[in-house]
């Protein structure tokens, strides 16, 4: 038997072309979007994920396939779709909270010709206006701002480089403060890839990037349990410690409500009710790394 994390499947990227990507499901027009939906729905997946090269009218075509077929999108803004497009489409989720910036540089009659001034004005009415609608039609974002941290801004050591990124990532944590503030139902991802991020370890660096937007410990740490429990329909497992969920939990050494960084203190995993204690998880890596060997 299998011993790791249930997985939530999304299947391949529905994306448009592009060169040199692998695990995408090249989409070109609103037929073949269509039958995306249809054949991703047909191999079981949980929801779908959009990339942003999708065509907007294929993106469209998808959003109204899906509604149709019962399946949630989450979506990476293609170009070409504003984020207030994508809400008042249905989309369950926005990915990454660069992309709204990156909307308020493509949509139609826009004023903002750099990244900073998309950021400034989404800091205003702007902004404020387009957190209501998210609010309104019931759109989930994911801001991934550990992402845009490992990523973007210390990526590069060029101290003149380094500083308006440094500018532009402490901005998005204040629209991020400011969804929060505004009702938008958040959840936390790291965005786990292959080239910056470090998997499990920038979970906890989004938790820590959450709490200084203005969430409460508390109100972080369900970003990344009850809140995706919510987002799926499936509370009845998971999200909570109480009679009938799945025993999933990890225990810690010292109170993550009294400090974030608590949540690193990890002293043991129970997974399906059965405990693997820290020093066993360590001991298996080790063996396991040297078998590779």
């Amino acid at each position: 038997m299998r011993v790791g994390p249930h997985i939530i499947r999304a299947g391949p990227f529905v994306d448009g072309p592009k060169e040199g990507v692998s695990n995408r499901l090249t989409v070109r027009t609103p037929e073949e979007a269509r039958q995306a939906v249809r054949d991703l729905k047909g191999k079981g997946v949980d929801f779908i994920k959009v990339h942003n090269a999708l065509p907007p009218d294929a993106f469209f075509a998808l959003m109204d396939e899906a509604r149709k077929e019962h399946v949630q999108v989450a979506v990476h803004l293609p170009k070409g779709v504003s984020s207030a497009e994508a809400s008042d489409a249905g989309v369950a989720s926005l990915e990454h909270i660069e992309t709204i910036n990156e909307s308020a540089l493509w949509r139609k009659g826009a004023a903002a010709k750099t990244v900073e001034q998309a950021v400034d004005e989404n800091l205003g009415p702007v902004g404020q206006e387009l957190f209501q609608r998210f609010v309104k039609n019931g759109t989930w974002y994911v801001p991934t701002l550990v992402a845009y941290e490992r990523g973007f801004v210390l990526w590069s050591n060029d101290p003149e480089s380094l500083k308006p990124r440094l500018d532009v990532h402490e901005k998005q944590i204040e629209l991020v403060r400011m969804m929060y503030k505004a009702g938008v139902r958040i959840m936390a991802g790291s965005d786990f890839s292959d080239w910056a991020l470090v998997p499990g370890v920038d979970l906890h660096n989004e938790l820590a990037l959450l709490v200084e937007a203005g969430f409460t410990p508390l109100e972080a740490l369900q970003a990344a349990t009850l809140n995706p429990a919510r987002f799926m329909g499936k509370t009845d497992a998971y999200g909570t410690i109480q009679v009938g969920r799945l025993a999933d939990l990890v225990l810690l050494d010292m109170n993550p409500l009294e400090d974030i960084s608590h949540t690193r203190k990890i002293h043991a995993v129970v997974l399906g009710g059965r405990l693997f204690p820290l020093a066993s998880i360590r001991g298996q890596a080790l063996k396991d790394a040297a078998n590779r060997h």
